[in-house]
C-alpha cells in the first residue's frame, strides 16, 4: 500500500479505517451481520486479525467501498461489488461494520 492511500492499515492494530478526510456518517454504523439481503451498504471498518484484514482487502472490500448483500443465510454472506461475488463467513475473529446506503 502507498503512502497516499487513504485507508491505515498497522501491523500491530489490525483495522482498516479511510482517512478522517473522508469519514462522513449520515446514518448509523452497524455490523454487517445486521443486515438482510438485497441491502446495499458501504464499508466503514473493518477490525480483527491482520491476515483476514489483508486478503479482504486484496479481494477489494475495504473501508469506503460500496456492496451489495445479495444473499445472508445464518453465519454467511454472499456480497457483490463490481463485476465480483465474494461468499464471507462471518467469525468472532473480525467485524465488518458498515452503513446503508440505501
Amino acid at each position: 500500500m502507498s503512502v497516499s492511500s487513504p485507508l491505515f492499515l498497522s501491523r500491530k492494530h489490525a483495522t482498516l479505517t479511510p482517512s478522517p478526510a473522508i469519514i462522513h456518517r449520515p446514518t448509523p454504523v452497524q455490523p454487517i451481520a445486521n443486515f438482510a439481503g438485497g441491502e446495499h451498504v458501504r464499508i466503514v471498518t473493518i477490525n480483527g486479525d491482520p491476515l483476514l484484514c489483508h486478503r479482504l482487502h486484496a479481494m477489494g472490500v475495504f473501508p469506503g467501498r460500496e456492496i451489495h448483500i445479495l444473499r445472508k443465510q445464518g453465519q454467511s454472506l454472499l456480497i457483490k461489488h463490481g463485476h465480483m461475488s465474494l461468499g464471507i463467513r462471518l467469525s468472532p475473529s473480525f467485524v465488518i461494520e458498515a452503513e446503508e446506503i440505501g
